[in-house]
């Protein structure tokens, strides 16, 4: 009667089983440690730009909106004859006034990890509002037309 005998086993079962828990477990912190490492580097880097971006949009704000209100302003004002008021055409000109200094102090730690255009584009940007007294100048004597400001603006604005 006793002729089936279960076959001895060579290891226990608490060996396999932990072997089937420990194999794919250490396969799954591996590759966890693999993306963590790859996306961590990523993540910093990211954080680094996120915090210039935003350093400098900042200090750029008032030159941002005061310009195009400056234009704007100026070319009103060229337009109706310098008939009319220019106090906006002045509130205008101080916030670019004020923007101008903010720009520099916002590019200045960023100066030495400029690439080589990005510092060329500056230079003529800061170029560009260097020329500001002057077409500030003309447009209060009205020796410049509209459109002659319009455009004095504009490039400043593009190079911006």
């Amino acid at each position: 009667m006793a002729l089936f005998r279960r076959p001895v086993r060579s290891r226990p079962i608490r060996l396999f089983l932990i072997s089937m828990f420990v194999v794919p477990l250490v396969s799954l912190v591996a590759l966890w440690g693999f993306a963590a490492s790859i996306t961590v580097v990523n993540a910093v880097s990211d954080h680094y730009y996120n915090q210039g971006v935003t350093i400098i949009t900042n200090g750029f704000a008032s030159l941002t909106a005061g310009l195009p209100q400056e234009r704007a302003q100026s070319y009103l004002w060229l337009s109706s004859g310098r008939t009319t008021s220019d106090a906006q055409l002045l509130a205008a000109r101080k916030i670019v006034d004020k923007g101008i200094p903010a720009a520099r102090e916002a590019l200045a730690p960023a100066q030495d990890q400029l690439s080589g255009q990005s510092r060329t584009d500056l230079n003529a940007l800061f170029g560009d509002l260097a020329q500001l007294g002057k077409i500030r100048a003309q447009i209060d004597s009205g020796s410049m037309s509209p459109i002659d400001a319009f455009q004095a603006f504009t490039k400043i604005i593009d190079d911006q």
